[in-house]
């Protein structure tokens, strides 16, 4: 899995580690990003080596303000792929290894 601009994947050891990363937005949740986890989830249940999902974010102003509803006015938009799957089951609690999130401010909406 690869890390981009705005969710930084970490493998540490048996931990996998997502950070949002958009502190200007107070990391809100752009389309790349909810497919980004959902694929984080896929991986963390499918590999018998990895045994917790940790999520934080960047910055101090906030862990999660939400859905990034500019960029999603804008257009942008997330595909109807199996990604969407894990992003759902980890918003409803049906991920089947434990989550930590390690929120280091506010989280607020569907920002977990």
């Amino acid at each position: 899995m690869s890390d981009t601009d705005e969710l930084v994947v970490e493998r540490q050891g048996p931990v996998l580690v997502l950070r949002l990363n958009r502190p200007e937005v107070r990391n809100a949740l752009s389309s790349s990003m909810i497919t980004g986890i959902g694929r984080a989830v896929d991986e963390v249940e499918a590999d018998p080596d990895l045994r917790v999902l940790v999520v934080t974010g960047t910055g101090d102003r906030a862990f999660c303000s939400g859905i990034d509803l500019r960029t999603f006015a804008d257009g942008d938009a997330v595909s109807a792929d199996a990604t969407m799957d894990g992003y759902l089951r980890l918003v409803a609690g049906q991920v089947t290894v434990p989550v930590v999130g390690a929120a280091t401010a506010s989280a607020v909406a569907a920002g977990f």
